[in-house]
This record gives C-alpha cells, sequence and structure tokens, in this order.
C-alpha cells in the first residue's frame, strides 16, 4: 500500500525490523561488555555494571518486540516487483529474487532467535542469579545471531562482494543507531543511581568509538558509490547533509560530553549531576544525533517525494520533540528500565 510523499506501509515494517535489530544487536554488543564487569570487573564496579545489565535485558526485548512484530506482519514476506533500499549513501534497486532468498536462509536464524529471547527471559523472571552467571553467553548468542538476521536478510545467493555489501550496510547500523538508542536510554534510565552511572560514564568513550566505527564501516562499504552517483538527486544530496550534521554534532560535542561526564565521578563514588545549562547542550546533541541516525536509516526504504524544506522541517521538529520531552520520559524510562536494579 503507498502511502504519501513516497511512502510504503511495506517500507515502514521494514524499518521498523531493521530499528529493532540494531536495538536487539547495540543490547547484545554491550550486554557481553557490561555483563563481563559484572561478574569479573572491579568489587566496586560491579553492582553497576549488574544494574545495566538488568536494563540491556529490557532493551534488547523491546527491539526483539519490534523486529518480530514487523516480521510477523510480512515485513519480510510479501514484497513488491523491486524493493528500493538506500545503500548509505545511493538509491539502488535490490532484486527480488534476492530479497525472497534472503526471507528463506534467515527463518532459521528467526527461529533460533525467538528460541534464544524466550528461554532467556523466562530464566532471568525465575532464576535472576542464575541468569546473570550466564548474561554475557546470552548476549553473546543474541549478537551473532542477529548478525545473522542481517546477513541473510538480503541474500545474493551466494558468498561474494554483492552480498558483504548488503551485509555491511544493514550490520553497520548496530554500532550506530542501535548504540545511539542504547546509549540514550541507558543514560536517561540510570539518572537515580550512583553505581551506575559511575559505571556508565568510564564507557561512554568506549560508546562513542562505537558509533564511530560504524559510520566508517558504512562510508567505506559505499565509498566505489560516489562516482557513480548523480550528484543532483534530492535524496542523496538531503542524505549527505544529515551525514555532515552526524559528522560535525559528534566531533564538537561527544568528546567534551565524555570528558565532562567523567569529571562528574567523585573520589568517594558518588556521581554529580550536570548544571541546567549542561544538561540541555547535552539534551539536544542526543536529540540531533538520534534522529539523525533514525533519519538515514528511516529513507534507507523509500524513494521520497519531499523538498528539501519539509524533509528538513520535519527533521527540525522531530529533534524539537525528543528534546523537550526529555525530563518526563526520564522518569518514564527510569521506571521501566531499572525496577530489578536497586543499586544506589
Amino acid at each position: 500500500m503507498d502511502l504519501p510523499f513516497g511512502l510504503t506501509a511495506l517500507g515502514l515494517l521494514r524499518f521498523t525490523a531493521q530499528v529493532g535489530l540494531a536495538l536487539m544487536g547495540a543490547s547484545g554488543l554491550w550486554g557481553m561488555v557490561f555483563a563481563r564487569q559484572a561478574s569479573r570487573g572491579p568489587e566496586g564496579d560491579r553492582e553497576g555494571a549488574r544494574g545495566i545489565t538488568h536494563m540491556l535485558v529490557r532493551i534488547s526485548l523491546i527491539g526483539f518486540a519490534l523486529f518480530f512484530l514487523a516480521w510477523l506482519i510480512g515485513v519480510f514476506v510479501v514484497f513488491p516487483s523491486t524493493v528500493n533500499a538506500h545503500e548509505g549513501i545511493t538509491i539502488r534497486d535490490i532484486p527480488r529474487e534476492h530479497i525472497q532468498q534472503g526471507v528463506a536462509a534467515s527463518i532459521p536464524f528467526v527461529a533460533l532467535t525467538t528460541i534464544v529471547v524466550i528461554a532467556g527471559l523466562i530464566l532471568y523472571r525465575r532464576h535472576r542469579d542464575t541468569f546473570l552467571r550466564y548474561a554475557r553467553e546470552y548476549f553473546m548468542s543474541q549478537f551473532i545471531l542477529v548478525s545473522g538476521l542481517m546477513f541473510f536478510g538480503v541474500f545474493s545467493g551466494g558468498l561474494g562482494s554483492t552480498q558483504f555489501y548488503y551485509f555491511f550496510h544493514g550490520w553497520h547500523s548496530i554500532f550506530t543507531v542501535g548504540t545511539v538508542i542504547v546509549v540514550d536510554l541507558l543514560y536517561m534510565g540510570t539518572l537515580a543511581s550512583d553505581a551506575m552511572r559511575r559505571m556508565l560514564y568510564r564507557f561512554f568513550p568506549w560508546l562513542s568509538k562505537s558509533i564511530w566505527i560504524g559510520l566508517g564501516i558504512d562510508q567505506l562499504n559505499n565509498i566505489h558509490l560516489y562516482s557513480q552517483h548523480n550528484w543532483q538527486d534530492a535524496q542523496f544530496l538531503m542524505t549527505q547533509i544529515v551525514v555532515g550534521i552526524i559528522i560535525v554534532n559528534g566531533t564538537l560535542l561527544s568528546g567534551r560530553m565524555n570528558e565532562a561526564l567523567i569529571a562528574l565521578i567523585r573520589e568517594d563514588g558518588t556521581v554529580e549531576h550536570f548544571n541546567a545549562k549542561t544538561e540541555r547542550i547535552t539534551g539536544l546533541s542526543g536529540a540531533i544525533s538520534l534522529t539523525s541516525w533514525l533519519t538515514i536509516t528511516f529513507i534507507d526504504y523509500f524513494s521520497l517525494t519531499i523538498g528539501p524544506l519539509l524533509f528538513f522541517g520535519v527533521w527540525a521538529a522531530v529533534v524539537f520533540m525528543l528534546f523537550s520531552s526529555r525530563k518526563p520520559a526520564d522518569k518514564i524510562l527510569g521506571r521501566f528500565l531499572a525496577p530489578a536494579a536497586t543499586v544506589t
């Protein structure tokens, strides 16, 4: 079903599935890190890491729900004759047979992922201490299965350059949009706990590096297309502007914010809060980053028929909405993500 402005119902489903997979993959990646800290890290850091591990279990369930719901509705089952995909920097047609072959190849991964998630959830609810002992293995299996889903989501029928091109185009989203969402959720969900904030802020530089690595993977994966693309294509140019915004935002603010967050940790283990001005700057930077990465992911699945004015008007409106809803979101997410984490 076609919608206004070049949107399609199928494209919306595919976007939802991709965001869900990216969120699951990022939760798996960082779940491995914090689960290890919870069991093998310094004694003073274990409680904070344990609380963050609890939160990542919940975040990964959100990702799974988004992916699985979209998948069930038909995002990888009902296809048009040609599916448009934005390959990082350009629009190209993916052959229908590659999508169909991807459906067949990814079914085992969908089944295994569902089993792992349900089994993990049952263990988490009934035997939490046992789950936490094996949390690293749980998150590792989740990360591997999500990577498999991304590898075979679109399948060319072989393991040549085309297949790896498809794979890295999807896989980078674990390090980019997935990690950006995880960072935002963890930041808001840990505000009431010094132990979790102390642990999280020390890892912020690594989280930021992951986003830069993901951007590098995407650009390297598509660099050969620059010489082939029509630079007068409006959607292509709008996408490049958004990429530029991400780079400028990250260059100007991410490093400084990481240093400022680490500086909040006192010698006695307590953690200060930003003043109102710095908190607003942090919130605005986060809203710009999240909106921009979601925008790039969103337009992967559409050939938009809107002009730059409306495009960036919607982008700015989403930034404003995310920024202005920060405080109520803090309270809601704090209750949802960390009810089991009683660390202080």
